[in-house]
């Protein structure tokens, strides 16, 4: 990553009171939208374009899956109120722009990585590996699915 990085310890210990990313277009019929996840479980998806659900839908996961959420992205995330990029290496064109955001405080500052699914290197791999399982997890791979125009 570019930036600072958080120390392992402060990662893996703040809990934040929400997570989030939005997944921008790519070129092609890919999925665009972003999602909200809360540590009461509060889940807000708004599907923006060629997914399943266009709009705002709101629904609900257990704190087991909101925590296996951030958990998941701990290891990627910047040190606090800070905004950096993941390191790329090689990379691929017309994939799609991802903004992953942690909020220690509601409305407080944002934490934000951003990423961008073209990118080879062995970071960027294994973040694409856990943004690949998110979906599933927040309970929103239904309404993120992709979908082509008729």
């Amino acid at each position: 990553m570019n930036g600072p990085a958080a120390p392992p310890d402060q990662a893996a210990s703040a809990q934040p009171a929400s997570i989030g990313y939005s997944v921008g277009p790519c070129f092609g019929f890919c999925p665009v939208y972003s999602v909200e996840a809360d540590a009461n479980g509060e889940v807000t998806f708004v599907g923006e374009q060629h997914t399943a659900v266009s709009g705002e839908k709101v629904g609900r996961i257990s704190s087991g899956d909101y925590q296996a959420a951030v958990e998941a992205l701990a290891p990627f995330r910047p040190a606090e109120g800070t905004t950096a990029d993941v390191e790329c290496g090689a990379r691929t064109t017309d994939q799609q722009q991802y903004r992953i955001t942690w909020q220690s405080v509601a409305d407080g500052p944002e934490t934000v990585l951003n990423y961008y699914a073209g990118c080879r290197s062995a970071e960027a791999q294994r973040l694409r590996a856990v943004l690949n399982g998110l979906p599933e997890t927040l309970g929103i791979e239904d309404w993120a699915e992709a979908k082509r125009p008729l």
